[in-house]
């Protein structure tokens, strides 16, 4: 009867093992979850190099991290679902395990990666979103092309290891003459910033503070159910709001003008 216990319970525990979730993702330090859709937006968005010829890169390159609690092999697939290679609308690339290789139609527009993770461990896995450059001359353009605005871009991420996967949608949005927020992640229907007010639909109660761009306390309110607290009695300027309710802590950043 003990060794029919002793294998029942390696049994149980195998089983355990066997389905506890191992991997994870962030962007921009926000969860991922299999199956959802996201959405990023950033103002404009340079990468300067100084000198005699000053160089400006556009880019939009959120933060993605990729965790394992155990050691094993893990396998990045990226897709760009709108097939864009023009360097005025953006031309995409993903980085993991150590080089990048761009998104374009020589793979479909579809490229997989892989790398061995220690346990414990992330990796950052970086999507760039690439859109025009511009070459100054002390002050005046000498050659490139700059972006065509708005862009928009949008991008399917898979993380698989063994049985498990985590798959979601990026979309990465770029509009520096309406900018709805700054470099804010939008994780789910729950809250939705843009410049008439911050809109939200909760399952529970919380609270809502925002807050000016140099931290001064502008708002504090109990907000319950579905809503939308005004901004525009706010000056123009950039804010940041943090959206506190049923555990979790949403926050982001609205540009009022």
């Amino acid at each position: 009867m003990k060794k029919f216990y002793s294998l029942l319970a390696a049994m149980l525990f195998t089983a355990t093992t066997a389905f506890a979730q191992t991997l994870g993702v962030t962007v921009d330090g926000v969860a991922m979850e299999n199956g959802k859709d996201y959405t990023l937006t950033f103002d404009d968005i340079k990468t300067v190099v100084p000198g005699a010829f000053e160089v400006h890169v556009y880019e939009m390159k959120p933060e993605i991290m990729v965790s394992s609690s155990v050691a094993q092999n893990v396998i990045v697939t990226a897709e760009d679902l709108d097939k864009v290679e023009e360097q005025t609308k953006g031309v995409s690339q993903i980085c993991f395990g150590g080089d990048c290789e761009p998104l374009n139609k020589n793979n479909n527009f579809t490229v997989t990666k892989s790398a061995a993770m220690e346990a414990g461990k992330s990796l950052d896995t970086q999507t760039h979103i690439n859109f025009g450059s511009v070459i100054f001359y002390e002050g005046v353009v000498f050659d490139g092309v700059a972006p065509t605005y708005p862009i928009q871009r949008k991008l399917k991420l898979t993380v698989k290891a063994g049985a498990e996967d985590i798959s979601f949608v990026l979309t990465l949005v770029c509009d520096p003459d309406n900018v709805l927020s700054v470099n804010g992640i939008s994780t789910d229907n729950a809250v939705n910033a843009t410049t008439e007010g911050i809109r939200y639909n909760l399952s529970t109660s919380g609270t809502l503070d925002i807050y000016s761009a140099n931290g001064a306390a502008i708002m504090h309110k109990t907000v319950e159910g579905n809503g939308t607290v005004s901004l525009s009695a706010l000056p123009a300027g950039v804010y940041v709001y943090s959206l506190k309710a049923g555990g979790k802590n949403h926050t982001g950043k609205v540009a009022i003008k």
